[in-house]
């Protein structure tokens, strides 16, 4: 660990005095405040995107799709050909591939029959001299049901789970850019969670919180659970879909993004030896990310249809096709969210015009919008505003009818905790408990909580899994740049070592060598304040600092060209020796 030189510590003791004595100290319970999603030091980053425009298809519509049907429509039947190749998940390879069919005609009446959720299509048109000019090339989708016999019905207190999410959204972010769809939600009695905190940095961690409750990234203050590491499967990992399965749910898994998925990151990671779960959509993008007509494509397009949009019709066909089947859905859009804060808004119209046409078919199902945490890249992260809603992730819950009519006290006891410190743990455990139909527990102290059951009044990020860097009820006192930039020094010379000390992990015979971090500017500084509880020292029963505290700043630093890195960063200093360390992962906010 790179420790700094000794420094005076009298100097840094009245510093640290001086902003104790002149601030209000909250105690060692969670405490803050909801945010504002359109606070002033934030407007200047925010703006409202046109609805997407992919523009017109560029092939005509030659065929139309009824059940696992695809046929030629009447009027092209006469004069087109067409083909069709099935395909579907390649099982014990690396999941990066699918398994092609061989590729079949379209019989003398103009059908084919998907046998797999997935085909190509390939149509020409006859001309003169039996000249054949193609005319259509696409992929397309469907929801093939599997086995319905096995899947148990939606009876009783057994209830479907939809759960939509959307990447980098914050609670904020999601008020500002999807209106219409946020207000779609409330007047449905979907239940707001306004202090819902992320536990790690980055999707990967968020995603294995929620669906394991274990901890798979790593942080100074607790260990790791599942590891992090590059090049690992994810098959034996107990993901609750799993669990759904074994009681008789059908499964979905749909992410967008194939290159950059949760689970296979840049091939880096190893994804599935086997179909995770019934419907799996990632074979779908990869095959149409490496189509022509998809580079061709406006972004967050294929042809003339959004991605987003293609891949909630997915979605759609998986509730028609299992009504009143007992359902476990996990659907995930990165592309419109992750690198911009505001491209988001484009999606308005599509999301709500989602839940118009599919609320009545999950009037059975408990339906989850999240997200797992807000924009880490975008400008708005130069705020304190900004930096703040980072750490709360969008959530928000709808109980079915017969629930609420079964359990009416949910509903009280949901909305007591929406008000409340929740946490990803805490969605997991929630799963768990519709799975268990554990609708009421008694009450004991562990890391997380079922939303369906009472939360205690006052919670600290320590002991509900959240490492200090994104802990929300740390008060945090603005200091001048000159007083943060000894601890600014240090910061760069550390990342300095670490630079000259890299070894990048592509497998190459070529070294390459950075240039090293100069600072630009310091654009943001602030100090941590401990509780009282921690300051004073009862024991002498004088109001003096205790020994052996320590300090905590918070930086935003802008480097210098080449690079103009934006680096945010949390940085330990011992007021006992004076002494410097890198608390947490360090953060780049742009690229």
């Amino acid at each position: 660990m790179y420790i700094s030189s000794m420094s005076d510590n009298l100097n840094v003791l009245k510093k640290f005095e001086k902003y104790l004595n002149g601030t209000s100290i909250v105690n060692s319970s969670c405490n803050f405040d909801v945010q504002n999603p359109f606070d002033k030091s934030i407007l200047e980053y925010i703006k409202m995107e046109d609805p997407i425009d992919c523009g017109e298809e560029k092939f005509d519509k030659i065929i139309s799709i009824e059940g696992n049907q695809v046929k030629i429509i009447p009027s092209k039947l006469e004069d087109h050909l067409c083909y069709g190749r099935n395909f579907e998940f390649k099982s014990g390879g690396k999941d990066d591939d699918n398994k092609y069919h061989e590729w079949i005609s379209f019989d003398n009446n103009g059908f084919y029959n998907m046998t797999t959720d997935f085909a190509n299509i390939l149509c020409y048109k006859k001309s003169l001299f039996n000249i054949k000019i193609k005319v259509y090339e696409k992929t397309i989708s469907t929801i093939l049901p599997q086995n319905i016999l096995e899947y148990e019905k939606e009876e009783e207190d057994d209830v479907s789970v939809i759960m939509i999410g959307i990447d980098s959204m914050s609670r904020s972010n999601f008020i500002r850019s999807l209106p219409k769809t946020y207000k779609f939600l409330q007047n449905n009695d979907f239940i707001d969670f306004k202090r819902h905190v992320k536990v790690a940095d980055n999707t990967y961690g968020n995603w294995i919180a929620i669906l394991t409750g274990l901890r798979a990234s790593w942080s100074k203050d607790m260990p790791m659970e599942i590891t992090d590491e590059w090049n690992i499967w994810f098959d034996d990992i107990p993901v609750i879909w799993k669990n759904f399965t074994s009681k008789g749910y059908v499964t979905f898994f749909a992410e967008d993004r194939s290159d950059i998925a949760t689970f296979n990151f840049k091939g880096k990671l190893n994804g599935f030896k086997k179909q995770p779960t019934t419907h799996y959509f990632r074979n779908y993008w990869i095959d149409v990310e490496r189509s022509i007509l998809y580079k061709q494509s406006k972004f967050g397009c294929y042809g003339g249809t959004s991605n987003t949009e293609t891949q909630l019709d997915y979605l759609t066909d998986f509730l028609d096709k299992y009504q009143n089947i007992k359902k476990f859905a996990w659907w995930w859009s990165t592309e419109m969210s992750h690198d911009n804060l505001n491209t988001i808004s484009s999606m308005d119209t599509i999301y709500h015009n989602f839940l118009v046409n599919n609320y009545k078919k999950m009037k059975d199902s408990i339906v989850i919008f999240f997200s797992d945490h807000g924009n880490r890249y975008d400008n708005i992260r130069e705020t304190n505003v900004g930096r703040f809603e980072t750490r709360l992730p969008f959530l928000n819950i709808h109980l079915p009818k017969k629930l609420k009519e079964l359990y009416p006290f949910l509903i009280k006891i949901m909305i007591e905790n929406s008000n409340k410190m929740t946490t990803q743990y805490d969605l997991h455990e929630t799963l768990k408990s519709i799975l268990k139909k554990e609708w009421k527990k008694d009450f004991t102290k562990r890391r997380g909580y079922s939303l369906f059951h009472k939360h205690p009044h006052q919670r600290e990020c320590i002991t509900s899994g959240i490492p200090e860097n994104y802990c929300p009820c740390n008060k945090e006192v603005d200091i001048s740049l000159k007083e943060s930039h000894e601890a600014a020094t240090f910061l760069v010379d550390y990342l300095n070592i670490k630079l000259t000390n890299f070894n990048n992990f592509v497998k190459s015979n070529i070294k390459y060598k950075c240039k090293l971090f100069e600072i630009d500017k310091i654009l943001y500084s602030s100090l941590t304040i401990p509780s009282d509880v921690i300051t004073k020292d009862v024991h002498l029963g004088r109001h003096i600092i205790s020994n052996h505290l320590s300090i905590v700043y918070r930086l935003m630093i802008r480097m210098k060209a080449p690079s103009r890195a934006l680096i945010e960063a949390l940085v330990e200093q011992n007021l006992s020796t004076g002494k410097f360390i890198v608390k947490e992962e360090i953060e780049r906010n742009n690229k």
